[in-house]
Formats: C-alpha cells, sequence, structure tokens
C-alpha cells in the first residue's frame, strides 16, 4: 500500500499503530475538528486519556453543533469523560451547542465512528479505536476515510437511529458514575493483575527484539545502501547547518524556507510554514540560546513557537549536535515499534521524555560510536529502512 494511502490519526502517532485508510496526503485530524461545522462522534468507551489528545480542538472549534455518544457497556467509559464533555456543554460559547449522551444499554454498544462537516468538506471515519490514548495513538487500530456522500449519509441516518435510542443524559449519567465508582476497587485490582502479566510477556518479547534490532543495524550499516543512506543524510545535515548559518542562526526567512524543504530527517508539513515566519525572531532567539547553553533546554521553549512540533524540534537539535541527539520523527517510531519498543511520545516532548527517549536508544547509539558513525543520520537512515518491514521474519 502507498504511504500516502495510510497516515496516523493524530501526528504523534506512527504507521505501525492508530492509523488512517483513504485520506488525503495533507489530511490533518485535529484541524479538521477545529475547522468543522458539525462533529458527531460514538464510540464505546471514552477515557480522559484520549480526551486530552482532542480537548483542545473541540474548545477551539469553529463547530455550531457538537454531539457525543459514549458507550455503558461494561463500565469503560470514565467518569472524569462525561463531567468533562458535560462541563463543555455548559460553558459552551455562543452560537455552539453540545450535547452529550450515554447510550442505549439494552445491546451492547462497540461502534467508533467519527463524521465531520466543515464548509470545505465533509467526511466520516469508520475504525476499531476508541476515545483513548490508546485507540487515537498507542493501540494498533484502523479506520477508514471516508467523504463518499452516499456514506455520509447513511453514518448520519444511522448514528440519528442510536442518538434516539439513547436515555435522556440527565436521567442516567449520576447513576451510571455512582454504579462505576462502586466497582472501582475490583476493577482495580483486577487490571493490576492483569497488567502485570502483561508487562511480563511484552519484557520477554522486547529481550530478543532488541537483540535481533541492534544486529540488523551493523549489518544494514555495512551495505551499499545503508553507507549510501547514512551518507546522504550527513550531507543533508551539513546543509542545514549551512543554510541556517549555524551557531549564529541569522538566516532569513527564505532561507528557513529552504531548511524546512530539505526531507531527510523527517519531512516537515510546509502548512505551518507561515506560522513559524511570523515568529522568525523569537525562533532565532531560541537556537541561538541553544548553541551557547545546554541545548535540551531549548527543546519546549521550541515547541512553544506556533507551527514547531516535536519532529521540527528534535530535527533541529539533530542538526545541532548530530554525534548527540536523533530526531523523533513517524519513520522511527514506527520501526522501534516494531523492535518492540514501547515510547510514550506525543506531539509535544517535554525534555525528560526526550531524555527517556536517548536513554531507550543507548545501546543503539553505542554501536553506531562502535563502527564509527554519527547516530542522527545512521539511526534515521536504519529506522527508516525498517519502518515497514518484517523484522520479526529476519530474525
Amino acid at each position: 500500500m502507498p504511504d500516502e494511502m495510510l497516515i496516523p490519526l493524530l501526528e504523534s502517532g506512527t504507521l505501525d499503530r492508530s492509523v488512517i485508510v483513504g485520506a488525503p496526503e495533507d489530511f490533518d485530524f485535529p484541524t479538521t475538528l477545529e475547522n468543522a461545522k458539525t462533529i458527531r462522534l460514538a464510540v464505546a468507551f471514552g477515557h480522559m486519556s484520549g480526551w486530552r489528545e482532542i480537548e483542545a480542538s473541540f474548545t477551539q472549534s469553529h463547530a455550531s453543533h457538537i454531539q457525543v455518544l459514549l458507550g455503558r457497556a461494561f463500565f469503560q467509559t470514565e467518569p472524569e469523560v462525561i463531567l468533562a464533555i458535560k462541563r463543555l456543554r455548559d460553558t459552551a460559547r455562543a452560537g455552539l451547542v453540545v450535547e452529550v449522551k450515554l447510550a442505549s444499554a439494552v445491546s451492547t454498544f462497540h461502534p467508533k465512528v467519527w463524521i465531520i462537516e466543515s464548509e470545505v468538506s465533509s467526511f466520516a471515519l469508520v475504525g476499531s479505536g476508541n476515545l483513548s490514548c490508546g485507540g487515537l495513538v498507542g493501540n494498533v487500530e484502523c479506520a477508514l476515510y471516508t467523504d463518499r456522500a452516499p456514506d455520509i449519509a447513511a453514518l448520519q441516518s444511522w448514528f440519528a437511529l442510536q442518538w434516539n435510542a439513547a436515555p435522556p443524559f440527565a436521567n442516567v449519567y449520576e447513576t451510571y458514575i455512582r454504579k462505576y465508582q462502586g466497582l472501582l476497587a475490583a476493577r482495580r485490582e483486577l487490571a493490576a493483575r492483569i497488567n502485570q502479566a502483561a508487562k511480563k510477556e511484552a519484557e520477554d518479547e522486547a529481550q530478543w527484539r532488541l537483540k535481533l534490532a541492534i544486529g540488523l543495524a551493523a549489518d544494514y550499516w555495512k551495505t551499499p545502501e545503508g553507507q549510501r543512506e547514512v551518507e546522504e543524510r550527513a550531507n543533508a545535515l551539513e546543509r542545514m547547518r549551512i543554510i541556517l548559518h549555524h551557531p549564529d542562526f541569522d538566516f532569513t526567512a527564505e532561507e528557513w524556507g529552504q531548511f524546512l524543504r530539505i526531507p531527510e530527517l523527517g519531512r516537515i508539513r510546509l502548512s505551518h510554514v507561515q506560522k513559524t515566519i511570523a515568529n522568525l525572531p523569537r525562533l532565532r532567539e531560541i537556537l541561538g540560546q541553544m548553541a551557547v547553553t545546554a541545548p535540551l533546554a531549548a527543546l519546549e521553549a521550541l515547541q512553544n513557537v506556533p507551527g514547531i512540533g516535536r519532529n521540527l524540534a528534535t530535527k533541529l537539535l539533530a542538526m545541532h549536535l548530530p554525534e548527540k541527539f536523533v530526531v523523533i520523527n513517524e519513520p522511527v517510531q514506527s520501526a522501534l515499534g516494531r523492535f518492540g519498543y514501547e515510547l510514550e511520545i506525543h506531539n509535544i516532548v517535554t525534555r525528560e521524555a526526550y531524555e527517556r527517549f536517548l536513554k531507550d536508544l543507548k545501546l543503539f547509539i553505542e554501536e553506531c560510536e562502535a563502527v564509527g558513525l554519527l547516530p542522527a543520520p545512521a539511526l534515521d537512515a536504519f529506522f527508516y529502512h525498517f519502518r515497514d518491514k518484517d523484522v520479526v521474519g529476519q530474525g
């Protein structure tokens, strides 16, 4: 399948986890929520971890009508999510109607459906991911994108049927919350036992995957393709340093645009160009400080500049010190996921999270140093090569 037909649901996701099939190449889910006219969501359950991923897009949305239908089956929906959406309803700006319901309990409610309408276009996502961080980012999930008018009309009819079948929100939400809280102690005890067993399974598998990955990396860097890809990235890093006038960083807006168009070590979404150009004085100041003080101190400051996310921020760090820093982008995360690494990396990466990321890569970095390669270009080349490979079958 071509890469453009398969994209992560959220920018912080990866192609081996929660994905969308068939969306436009420039599809940006949070932006579509912000620009929507109406939003309809029906999911089996909601967790606060998922609500936090999209809350900003809901609160900043230009929509006039938002409907959220949450399942009650097996008491999986967390009360905090129900109350958070209720608060959004109660404090909605003028011109916005927010409605929330708990689905009928007559039968198990198990859909994962988004229906988004806007002035420009309308589409729907029908998939497997619930409103949780796992469903939106971390789990292996898949949703099909459709903008076909017959599909959207049919889904709207289906949603209306489920919405009308749900009891009035005021009649059930307090009772649901009381029952949920009554089961909480038993649920936590059982969940702890299940999580402990699952963690042991994952750790056992991760050990042999790590050995496999280190061996594959060493072999890849010896191949003509591996040597070429590493060299191309090293040359690209040097071009970046020249274009941005490293370490003075007195580059122009035109030169910044040239830097953003260098594809090596992660393609940058050009839709954010104007946001960054409007903030070039602040950006130059942060980069200048990065060059003379502790570079990691600049990581979070860079991500506070509009238009700069974790991909671009870590790309700038890797450009500055390629012997020490590694880019966090989708191919890197996808490859690491295939090797069994569970990375808690979101759209915004904190200094602490990035330090954990580098610690997780310690053995890879040491392997780079052992063969005389800079970690930034060598690891990016290796992870890009293996991002969609059957790595287990090669062991």
